[in-house]
């Protein structure tokens, strides 16, 4: 699930580069063709451990909850809709 936050990172940081394009749509076709896997699906009810190995711009304080709940709430400073 580690490869989960990789691919939610490196496209939230590099959003607004265009040169990175290809691998904010590359990251997007990756998370589109798990999402319609089962055993993916599962593993996102996972407790979400190990946020002392993430970057501080991404690191949310306090947070106590899954894969799942970590992949909807996105941190300010990457949220799209302050963009």
């Amino acid at each position: 699930m580690d490869f989960l936050i990789v691919l939610l990172y490196y496209p939230l940081e590099h959003k607004a580069d265009p040169s990175q394009i290809g691998l904010v749509r590359m990251s997007a076709f990756i998370l589109q063709t798990l999402s319609a896997e089962k055993g993916f699906a599962v593993n996102l009810n996972r407790p979400f451990e190990g946020q002392g190995a993430l970057p501080s711009s991404v690191r949310l304080s306090n947070f106590h909850g899954s894969y799942a709940d970590f992949m909807i709430i996105v941190p300010p400073p990457y949220n799209y809709f302050n963009s």
